[in-house]
């Protein structure tokens, strides 16, 4: 039943060592612990992820229980599973996501991860920023080409160009853009640790349906298939949509759409009926006038140009009850609107709050307990519950302050 006292990045645990001992083959439970006891300091230092720690005790205290600590991304929690040497296959109940995330991911060659963190992460480091930088840059690159080219000026320069000289620069710049654009995606494609999930995420099919375009067009340019050729440029487009995957804003809007999809399924409906109703009451009004309104189809199309307070202005009523009509379907449809937006924004709002609050905020776990250095001092836990009787803070300012008796 002896103490043990671990510190971890400035925050202590004390836990008992025959816990950590229930698990001999990992560091904590193994003799190899020793070479981390700080003589300074009296404790076993280690400079590590405090989160992913409180998850790693609860491991230890709970008999093999592994769970995912909020704020933490799984590849950082691999990473610290793979330092204290958890295995992969945890002994206790453990989520079922969680165990196939940890059997398809973890542990698998290591400078696979350290490419994937590069290719996938952009805030992982000084690699990563630069290799998202370079994707962000033939980007902008190729969408510039496809609208350039589309300029009637550019077009009578290539037209009148008898050795192609701007065509063939135009082709080579893409060509260059879409073989950044193939690499990126193979070795994206190599390293990832789940490929299941990998071919399961939309934005990579995204990927591939940008750069498919360009190898297929090749062989058709020489034949008589324009209609094909334009739908395949129309294609073209998608690589905007790459941007997505590097920014976290942008990620999050998708995230809370496909949460939305009630709230969304609910705004069509009542756009849907609002649409029918009063396009089919606009008809039946102007009917006798000649103001546009020739069928129920075309007062629809009004009706979808009102509601949304976009106003073409192709056509408009022009008795006195079709414009007080018109008015009460401008203001009811304003209500309507944002009846389901108001939905969506609050969960917009709830999750773009989580995401800036800092991870090491956040709690670890139903036992973990989060603390640090600086003025606040750190906090004690004992087998992973935080500690009433020995002094709960300490006043300090860096990790190496007094301790904390035991006794």
């Amino acid at each position: 039943d002896q103490l043990i006292r671990i510190n971890v990045s400035g925050t202590r645990y004390i836990t008992y060592r025959n816990t950590l001992q229930l698990f001999p083959d990992t560091l904590l439970g193994s003799d190899r612990i020793e070479q981390y006891y700080n003589d300074d300091i009296k404790e076993y230092f280690f400079d590590r992820n405090r989160i992913a720690f409180d998850a790693i005790l609860y491991y230890y205290q709970s008999g093999g229980y592994l769970y995912l600590p909020p704020g933490l991304e799984m590849p950082v929690f691999q990473e610290e599973l793979h330092y204290f040497e958890i295995p992969s296959t945890p002994t206790g109940e453990t989520t079922d996501s969680l165990k196939e995330d940890l059997s398809d991911t973890y542990p698998y060659n290591r400078y696979f991860y350290h490419l994937h963190r590069i290719l996938d992460h952009p805030d992982s480091g000084v690699p990563a920023k630069v290799w998202m930088i370079l994707d962000v840059i033939f980007i902008v690159i190729s969408m510039t080409l496809f609208i350039a080219e589309t300029d009637p000026k550019i077009e009578s320069i290539m037209d009148s160009d008898e050795n192609n000289k701007l065509r063939k620069v135009f082709f080579y710049l893409d060509a260059v853009c879409i073989i950044f654009f193939t690499v990126d995606l193979l070795l994206r494609l190599v390293v990832a640790p789940n490929k299941k999930k990998f071919f399961k995420r939309t934005l990579n099919w995204l990927d591939f349906a940008a750069i498919l375009p360009f190898y297929i067009e090749i062989p058709l340019k020489n034949s008589s298939g324009i209609t094909a050729l334009r739908v395949l440029r129309l294609f073209r487009v998608l690589r905007i949509l790459k941007v997505i995957r590097h920014s976290k804003q942008l990620i999050l809007i998708l995230q809370v759409l496909k949460q939305s999809c009630r709230e969304l399924l609910l705004l069509v409906v009542m756009w849907a009926m609002g649409v029918v109703t009063f396009g089919s009451i606009m008809y039946y009004i102007e009917e006798d006038q000649d103001s546009g309104f020739t069928s129920i189809l075309k007062s629809c199309w009004w009706a979808v140009v009102t509601m949304s307070t976009v106003g073409y202005g192709d056509i408009y009523p022009t008795s006195v009850p079709g414009k007080l009509v018109g008015s009460v379907v401008v203001f009811l449809s304003m209500v309507f609107m944002a009846l389901p937006m108001t939905i969506i924004v609050s969960k917009f709002s709830r999750a773009y709050e989580e995401m800036k609050e800092p991870p090491n905020s956040l709690a670890g776990g139903p036992l973990g307990v989060g603390g640090g250095s600086g003025d606040q001092g750190s906090q004690v836990s004992v087998n992973g519950k935080p500690d009433t009787e020995l002094g709960k803070k300490e006043k300090s300012t860096d990790c190496d302050s007094a301790l904390i008796p035991l006794l």
